[in-house]
């Protein structure tokens, strides 16, 4: 009988912790679903993490790698390099924010490789995927919403499109402008202030500017408040009526 059990591996990340692994408990969900055995490895929490790879590996099917740009990759190439010596013919599967290990250049000719067959995945099921900006403090590569609409553009694909990331956009000094040239591409939003991330209201943040830019495009997708919360339950109104009255001004 093949082997039923996968493999699934988090590399450990130096920078602060942002929450777990959870995208590996949702894939593990659905490999039980389809008769398979997941054993999550989370190299945050299991500093012999190579040990484990190697012994859970010999009776594996697959070896899954999910992991952010920037910092993990290290981690990430040594645990693959180890795979590949134990079990040479074992497939290995990368994931999450940076599915390439090689240099910049080649990076956005692979990255746009591998998005193009994420897309025509995302046709079949009638879903978009939308990439969106990170600051420079979070990762290496799509730094900028002019960024990633270059990579939207290049990859061509109508199921491939982008997210404005507004609070990514005041911390890299991201002028509205990108906004209005992103146009058609621009899908979805996200937005908190730029300090602290903090909810939309707390520090008194502008937003009219980049609101207006959305405004020019005719944008009328969801805004999504990704900010840090005390008590969602006595903020969130506030915050909605913060946006709103800015929203009210930019849309006229």
């Amino acid at each position: 009988m093949a082997p039923r059990k996968v493999v699934l591996f988090s590399p450990p990340y130096n920078g602060p912790v942002l929450g777990p692994p959870v995208g590996l408990p949702s894939l593990a969900g659905s490999l039980r679903e389809a008769g398979y055995t997941p054993c999550i490895i989370d190299g945050a929490l299991d500093r012999d993490y190579l040990t484990t790879i190697a012994r859970e590996i010999e009776s594996a099917a697959c070896f899954g790698v999910s992991l952010l740009t920037g910092p993990m990759i290290r981690e990430a190439v040594e645990a693959s390099r180890l795979v590949r010596k134990v079990a040479p013919k074992l497939p290995i599967v990368f994931g999450g924010w940076h599915p390439s290990l090689l240099t910049a250049q080649t990076l956005r000719e692979e990255f746009v490789d591998v998005v193009r067959k994420m897309a025509g995945i995302a046709k079949r099921y009638d879903i978009t995927i939308a990439m969106e900006n990170l600051n420079r403090g979070e990762t290496n590569f799509g730094n900028s919403l002019a960024e990633v609409v270059g990579l939207v553009r290049e990859v061509n694909h109508p199921r491939f499109r982008a997210t404005a990331d507004i609070y990514h956009m005041l911390r890299e000094e991201e002028p509205p402008g990108s906004i209005v040239q992103a146009g058609k591409y621009l899908v979805h939003c996200h937005i908190a202030e730029n300090r602290d991330r903090a909810r939309p209201g707390k520090n008194g943040e502008d937003f009219r500017p980049y609101f207006k830019a959305m405004w020019s495009i005719g944008y009328k997708g969801l805004i999504m408040m990704e900010c840090g919360w005390t008590d969602p339950a006595t903020e969130a109104g506030p915050a909605l009526a913060y946006l709103q009255g800015q929203l009210d001004e930019a849309y006229r």
